[in-house]
């Protein structure tokens, strides 16, 4: 069963995981994008014209330079913070390995 709201269809047979909100998709492409059709591949629309691999290269260039890139410092910060997190997660759990070792020679030996 879709509800349709102008030109979208909202399909109510999408599992919702996690939260997430109905999928929203074009009941009618041509009225959607211009009067350019679109080919579709389940309820995906695929773009119809094809730029080529160099036209993709220049875009990821163009989206690299807008990114907010961290300074050195806040790099290296965030970098101990990792390997901080990552050792202590390592002590915990051989803690943890050596501690259920022992237990489970006491229960099937009886002696440590």
């Amino acid at each position: 069963m879709d509800l349709t709201v102008g030109p979208l269809v909202v399909p109510f047979n999408i599992p919702q995981f996690l939260g997430a909100g109905p999928i929203l998709m074009a009941q009618d492409s041509s009225s959607v994008s211009g009067g350019k059709e679109q080919r579709t591949t389940g309820s995906v629309p695929l773009p119809r014209s094809k730029r080529g691999a160099k036209a993709y290269f220049n875009d990821v260039v163009r989206e690299l330079k807008r990114v907010d890139w961290p300074t050195v410092p806040e790099t290296h910060r965030l970098t101990a913070v990792v390997l901080t997190v990552c050792l202590a997660l390592v002590a915990i759990l051989t803690g943890l390995s050596s501690l259920f070792e022992i237990l489970t020679k006491l229960i099937t030996k009886g002696t440590i």
